[in-house]
């Protein structure tokens, strides 16, 4: 079968700024592109044997991507991305606006394909990023290791927290239909977030809250994964919730308050110690409550399971 002889060309608006815009300090770690996306000599290629050899020319060095699609748009195989230049990555040549790249004939997996009816070749400059999809994620996978989730009733749904270092709060109807995320928090509630530390950051200005613990993983300071002292990478976030109306009260060493809105409910996330000092083998621990509930009138939150 023989390799279409078509190719597609696009042209795609970039996200960069030119070259030279906006200069400041932080232009010596920026990869340098031009935003000219014009080709002086239009894709080609040729076949010998087993072997597509697949040439261009451009006008400036800027982002180019060179694929193998089928007849539906998928693409095959991914032969070449990067910025045109004195570092461009392989298969492309360094410093040269003219391009010459040898496709084997074989997919991603480093198969032959034996039908190469329908495929065609996509030449494209520019860079324009869209989200396709998230890889092996979805609202119902776990994200510990083996630690039980914390899961608790609620008006709209049920509230199930689970983590291990990352940790989350989602919601989810009778059903088991995924709802949305409680925490972590939605970027439009942030400011309504009350308790989290801002920081200015040098790069951009930006003013944006600091997480806490060695790793910075968490905002939440309910449980173990925010030691100072260690990693505690894997340690719980919190050993014990609670809910009533929106709120939501997170406890282990120490109480966080949250809202099922996705904000701390006009409290501050952080409330009181809610574990119990011990001395154990000469070194200081805290042992943490395994269940939680509110008082009817939602005043007191009752702590029990010290074990």
């Amino acid at each position: 079968m023989e390799l279409s002889e078509s190719i597609s060309v696009f042209l795609l608006a970039t996200l960069a700024a030119p070259v030279g815009a906006g200069a400041s300090d932080m232009d010596e770690f920026r990869v340098k592109r031009q935003s000219v996306f014009e080709f002086t000599e239009r894709p080609s290629l040729a076949r010998r044997g087993d072997k597509v050899t697949i040439a261009f020319a451009s006008k400036a060095y800027c982002d180019a991507t060179v694929a193998i699609e089928d007849a539906a748009g998928r693409i095959v195989r991914h032969l070449a991305s990067g910025v045109l230049g004195d570092n461009a990555p392989a298969p492309f040549q360094k410093t040269s606006l003219k391009q010459v790249i040898i496709w084997d004939g074989k997919d991603d997996r480093g198969r032959y394909l034996d039908d190469l009816s329908g495929l065609s070749v996509r030449v494209s400059l520019g860079l324009r990023a869209r989200l396709e999809r998230v890889l092996f994620w979805s609202p119902k996978k776990r994200v510990a290791r083996g630690s039980r989730p914390l899961i608790v009733p609620g008006p709209e749904g049920v509230l199930v927290f689970e983590g291990e270092g990352v940790d989350f709060v989602r919601l989810f109807d009778h059903q088991g239909d995924y709802i949305r995320t409680v925490y972590p928090f939605p970027a439009d509630k942030l400011s309504k977030v009350n308790g989290l530390k801002w920081a200015s950051f040098p790069q951009d200005g930006k003013k944006l809250p600091l997480k806490n613990g060695l790793v910075q993983a968490t905002f939440l300071t309910s449980g173990k994964n925010i030691y100072h002292g260690t990693l505690a990478k894997y340690q719980p976030g919190a050993t014990a919730m609670a809910a009533r109306g929106d709120r939501i009260a997170l406890a282990g060493e120490r109480l966080n308050r949250l809202a099922t809105d996705g904000a701390s409910g006009g409290m501050d996330i952080e409330g009181a110690v809610t574990g119990i000092k011990v001395t154990f083998a000469g070194k200081n621990r805290f042992v943490s409550p395994r269940s939680a509930a509110f008082s009817p009138d939602g005043r007191y939150l009752y702590l029990t399971g010290f074990t």
